[in-house]
């Protein structure tokens, strides 16, 4: 039993290992998106990269508000001179309904 849950756990989790750097990205393009009016931040943005080794993705089914919210992804971004800023991302179905951008203090 101690092995099949373990195979069941490992299932489950594989998808969001696998799927990391492109969720991360498609946040990142959102956020740029969002973004597009305000030129200082969009050039922020697109100077910085996102850190795939400090990547987390936290899934659950729950809800902000009305809104159904399935996964919670949490990254480093990097520029040139180090750490950028971290990033926030609320998503369902994957795709991506709130970003968050903190820029380093």
């Amino acid at each position: 039993m101690k092995h099949i849950t373990a195979l069941l756990t490992l299932c489950l989790c594989t998808p969001a290992w696998a799927d990391t750097p492109s969720l991360a990205r498609r946040c990142l393009d959102y956020g740029k998106a969002q973004m597009a009016q305000n030129r200082d931040v969009l050039a922020r943005l697109n100077a910085s990269r996102i850190d795939e080794q400090d990547v987390e993705i936290n899934r659950y089914d729950g809800y902000v508000g009305r809104q159904p919210v399935a996964t919670e992804l949490r990254a480093a971004l990097r520029d040139r001179q180090g750490v950028s800023g971290k990033m926030l991302c609320l998503l369902n179905d994957d795709t991506p309904l709130y970003v968050y951008i903190e820029p380093r203090a």
